[in-house]
């Protein structure tokens, strides 16, 4: 017998002891602590031996089946090897689940339940080596996971762009409410009338996040009217639909730097009640958001919003459905392979905020080409499958898209704080009011300013303009 199981023993008549003459129990406890704490010790030595032995040579389907016990257990999730069997008393979803998966291919209900980083970080101590043939799981286990969960929560990736995709860059056939081709970078503006606002953008997380951008084009006439030639009709001859985008958004998120830029208490990184700061407002000794915009910048921002149809602000399409590009130009739509074009900050979380939204849209995808094809069929049997089609693809919208938002790094710190979001990000990009010098009179736009053109009332971007639920809403009839 090992050493810990004699101790064991007789701690357990220790206490049967204890109890029967009510004396000495407390050192019975402690003996029997002592016992269990050797041996867990001894468990992770021969699972500390195992791991290291099957590390070096791998482990092949064929073993990994054998251990299919409450005592014995392994699973195999993404191609590695886990012994579960110490995380079966305390698995929150109960011990006959992990169960149901022991000596079989987990990782398709891994992803669909949804996993915390504290979980996966248990799972990762459990390792014990990589499957040497991941691809050979047999159709009777693939069946067993099927049974146990019969949709999944992975993401699609979105369909991917075709030379056969349509020519009208907002056709929603195919690719829900993101462009029917993956947007363009900012270097489509270089050899245009934008390329001045190209080489601001490159520097506006730094720039405009201080307040630095508004003292520079101020303190520049030469770029003012490299600026103001791009409010000319002139300017837009030639473009493509997607340059146009790309410049209002170029634009727009220039604008709202040069708006709100360095008036936030955080823009010096000193904290508003600080009693060493003597000023509200940014680096720059900028005091407050501007009212009025100059017109080297309200001119081109007004000739975009009159050619895409939309306000002259940045908005949903401008830093979600077109803010983004493939790091790999052929791979899926997902977190690890899109990074976004613009950012106003350049703090990690804003880019995951926003990352998010396209991943969202994405699968959402699935769901408008599901209202498309239910709206055009007369067959009972093609509307039932299109209305399945549909539910499953929202099921996956919230089962794997909205978590994503709310994930955490290894350290346990948001991959999205909301501080950073809703003290930083947000009052850049929040509705305000705004006038736009060479603006038109009062009465073809609302009040006017007290000393200038009118103010116009801009909303910002938010998750609530995405139509994706009133697309859905009007499909249903709702």
């Amino acid at each position: 017998e090992g050493a810990w199981s004699r101790i064991a023993r007789h701690a357990s008549l220790a206490v049967a002891s204890a109890v029967a003459t009510g004396t000495a129990l407390a050192a019975a406890v402690e003996l029997w602590r002592r016992a269990r704490a050797l041996e867990g010790s001894s468990a992770r030595s021969q699972r500390t031996q195992r791991r290291g032995s099957s590390t070096a040579r791998g482990l092949a389907w064929a073993e990994v089946v054998q251990h299919d016990r409450s005592d014995d257990a392994w699973v195999v999730v993404e191609g590695e090897v886990y012994d579960v069997s110490p995380f079966m008393e305390d698995h929150p979803g109960g011990k006959l689940l992990l169960l149901a998966f022991a000596g079989r291919d987990a990782s398709e209900p891994f992803e669909t339940v949804g996993h915390s980083m504290l979980a996966r970080r248990e799972l990762r101590s459990l390792h014990l080596g990589k499957l040497d043939d991941t691809g050979a799981a047999t159709a009777e286990q693939i069946a067993a996971t099927a049974m146990h969960f019969g949709r999944s929560a992975r993401l699609t990736g979105g369909p991917m762009s075709t030379a056969q995709d349509a020519a009208e860059l907002w056709e929603v056939e195919r690719h829900g409410f993101l462009p029917s081709r993956d947007p363009v970078g900012v270097e489509a503006l270089r050899n245009t009338a934008f390329e001045p606002f190209v080489d601001i953008v490159d520097l506006l997380p730094s720039l405009g996040f201080t307040g630095a951008l508004r003292q520079r084009l101020d303190d520049d006439a030469h770029l003012q009217a490299s600026l103001l030639a791009c409010g000319d009709a002139a300017a837009l001859e030639g473009l493509s639909a997607d340059q146009v985008e790309r410049a209002f958004s170029v634009v727009g998120h220039t604008m709202v730097a040069y708006w709100r830029g360095g008036t936030l208490d955080y823009s010096t990184g000193v904290r508003s009640d600080s009693t060493f700061r003597p000023k509200h407002g940014g680096s720059c000794s900028i005091d407050k958001v501007a009212e009025s915009l100059p017109l080297y910048l309200s001119k081109p921002m007004l000739l975009l919003s009159e050619s895409v149809g939309r306000p002259p602000m940045i908005d949903y399409a401008s830093t979600v459905l077109y803010n983004w590009v493939r790091v790999d130009k052929s791979g899926p739509i997902s977190m690890s392979n899109v990074r976004c074009v613009l950012r106003l900050t350049g703090l990690i979380d804003e880019e995951w905020f926003f990352k998010t939204h396209v991943v969202i849209e994405s699968e959402a995808s699935h769901a408008v080409a599901a209202v498309i094809a239910a709206s055009r069929t007369d067959d009972e049997s093609e509307l039932l499958t299109q209305l399945v089609a549909l539910e499953e693809a929202l099921w996956r919208v919230v089962r794997a898209c909205l978590p994503i938002m709310y994930e955490r790094s290894e350290e346990g710190t948001p991959k999205c704080s909301e501080h950073i979001f809703y003290q930083i990000l947000r009052p850049l990009i929040k509705s305000g009011l705004l006038a736009f010098e060479g603006d038109a009179p009062p009465s073809e736009t609302g009040a006017a300013g007290a000393d200038g053109p009118p103010q116009r009332s801009l909303s910002g971007p938010s998750g609530a303009m995405s139509s994706l639920l009133p697309c859905i809403d009007a499909a249903l009839g709702i």
